[in-house]
């Protein structure tokens, strides 16, 4: 949040460091909103706005060794597939259906999505054009991701969202913020 008098921010290390980063000075409105108790300190968030970490830091070594903490806890993540649904009743429910690549999904693992799989049951189907889950689920092109509510008796009949064909990072990013917010208000 607030620079140091021995100019940390300013070192060619952690110059280099923060192209990782956009870096601002913050005001007391803002310090305050994060509820910054003590400076110097610097507060990660990600695009959202949403912190991911914090340190107070007297020095480069430290400022450096902060900015790698939120790298690694801000990074693409793997997600944990199962290959059938639960009954999570209070996770949104991913139904995904890759390509023949197998890649289109990877967008799930995606750095600005991963916040969110913890509130998320994961579940990989095959497929199959003609396939059986393709089919139960109305799937009729891949790749293919069916945002649902668990606590329905058949959410494959009622899917709170259905994105088919191949979709950039923030347009998933946004579906499943909706869907959590319709599955999470219950």
């Amino acid at each position: 949040m607030s620079g140091t008098a021995d100019g940390s921010f300013a070192t060619p290390t952690v110059v280099s460091q923060s192209a990782e980063f956009v870096c601002v000075r913050a005001t007391q409105k803002v310090a305050n909103h994060y509820k910054v108790k003590s400076v110097p300190a610097v507060v990660f968030t990600d695009p959202d706005g949403d912190e991911i970490c914090r340190a107070p830091f007297l020095d480069e070594s430290s400022l450096q060794k902060a900015m790698k903490t939120a790298l690694e806890k801000y990074r693409n993540q793997p997600v944990l597939w199962k290959s059938e649904a639960g009954s999570t009743p209070k996770k949104l429910l991913v139904v995904g259906f890759d390509d023949e690549a197998g890649e289109a999904l990877k967008v799930l693992e995606d750095r600005s999505i991963v916040k969110f799989h913890d509130r998320c049951e994961f579940v990989r189907l095959p497929a199959r054009k003609d396939g059986e889950e393709a089919k139960k689920w109305g799937v009729t092109s891949f790749p293919a991701v069916v945002l649902c509510d668990p606590s329905q008796e058949n959410p494959e009949k009622s899917p709170i969202e259905k994105l088919l064909g191949k979709k950039p990072t923030g347009a998933v990013k946004l579906a499943i913020q909706r869907a959590l917010a319709k599955v999470e208000k219950k």
